[in-house]
């Protein structure tokens, strides 16, 4: 009987360790993506979105995150084909022009329904004509921004008519470029290159877009805070700076001994004598940038001279991704260990509290139908 009731209260015991480990998994932190949505004349949606829901694919996230939101609205979610996000819908412009997405900057192969994400994924929609009119994907070459250049180039794949591909680099031309900090609006040239006057150093966001004849847009809209920024050197002066280990205390004319030796700056005002023999002056032996100099007013440090640095400014290359909003803001955060833990073990405390009230039930119970046994022998 003893056996039993062990056996018993091990099997309960280990079936509420299982079902705390279930609760752990279902309490893990949502899965959190960046969603960027470029309409046909702008952007409709950016922002972070949290997913709590236990689906795999793109299909899953976008139902919640339609749900969720009031500034979105997807059709064609569930065909696996997304047809009209908004007012934009696809063949708006009587071609193959609709709605196309990338996942982590690499165009899908698949529908909605049949990509699946992860936490961390940067998602974008944009609407265009890739396979009709053309579509580019405009990258910002920064090198010579702090001289007022910059140069934009797109790595452009075409489907041939054997169904292989051509993949090359080629400038994006006639490509308005517009820098808000500058008041700077300008039109790419043949290799992709605009000009304007060399900025001052600071941060400086571009925009970018051009469309067709008809409106389809044919290039990729850069996330917002998309820019540069240009940093000086501070140019450094050439005040005369102690050298440390040679400053000497400074004494008066009068209480100078009449051996000390003379300045080699004031050469033209004290000879030095000819010969290295015992005078009542001694020629000053030291290096004038580590030896104390003799003035009127006594004794100096001595100084070295920095050589002067050329100002220069440096243009380095800035992307905020889809984390800053348009659209609803989110802010992609990373909960603190202790935060995830909390939870998983109150749960556990909990199941072993649990289980040891049973075993201690289990027992007493044992303990007073022993004992009643006894009674009922001895009566």
């Amino acid at each position: 009987m003893k056996k039993v009731l062990r056996g018993g209260v091990a099997v309960a015991i280990c079936a509420l360790l299982v079902s705390a480990l279930m609760i752990m998994g279902f309490s893990a932190d949502p899965a959190k993506v960046s969603i960027r949505i470029e309409g046909i004349e702008k952007c409709l949606y950016e922002g972070e979105y949290s997913y709590k829901g236990d689906g795999e694919t793109l299909a899953d996230l976008l139902l919640a995150f339609d749900a969720d939101t009031d500034e979105v609205a997807f059709t064609g979610i569930e065909s696996n084909y997304i047809s009209k996000i908004n007012d934009d819908a696809a063949a708006a412009f009587g071609g193959w022009d609709g709605w196309l997405f990338m996942v982590n900057g690499v165009d899908a192969t698949a529908g909605v329904a049949d990509t699946a994400f992860a936490d961390g994924d940067d998602i974008v929609f944009y609407y265009g004509d890739p396979f009709g009119v053309g579509f580019q994907f405009p990258v910002m070459d920064t090198d010579r921004a702090e001289e007022g250049e910059l140069v934009f180039t797109s790595t452009d794949t075409v489907w041939n008519a054997d169904g292989t591909q051509t993949v090359s680099e080629n400038p994006v031309a006639g490509m308005t470029v517009i820098i808000p900090e500058l008041d700077f609006n300008g039109t790419t040239d043949e290799n992709g290159k605009v000009t304007f006057d060399a900025p001052a150093a600071g941060d400086y966001t571009v925009e970018v877009s051009k469309i067709s004849d008809a409106g389809c847009p044919l290039v990729l809209r850069f996330a917002s805070g998309t820019g540069f920024t240009v940093a000086a050197e501070e140019e450094s002066t050439e005040d005369e700076i102690p050298v440390p280990g040679t400053e000497a205390p400074a004494a008066d004319a009068a209480e100078a001994p009449a051996t000390e030796a003379p300045a080699t700056d004031k050469a033209e005002e004290t000879e030095a004598p000819a010969s290295a023999e015992p005078t009542s002056e001694v020629p000053a032996t030291a290096e004038p940038e580590t030896s104390p100099a003799t003035t009127e007013a006594g004794t100096a440090p001595a100084t070295t001279e920095n050589a002067k640095q050329t100002t220069t400014k440096r243009a380095s290359y800035t992307s905020r991704s889809s984390s800053t909003t348009r659209g609803t803001s989110g802010t992609k955060a990373n909960p603190a260990t202790g935060e995830k833990l909390i939870l998983p073990i109150a749960l556990l405390v909990l199941v072993v509290g649990i289980a040891a009230i049973a075993i201690a039930t289990v027992m007493n119970k044992n303990r007073k139908g022993g004992k009643q046994n006894d009674d009922d022998d001895d009566e």
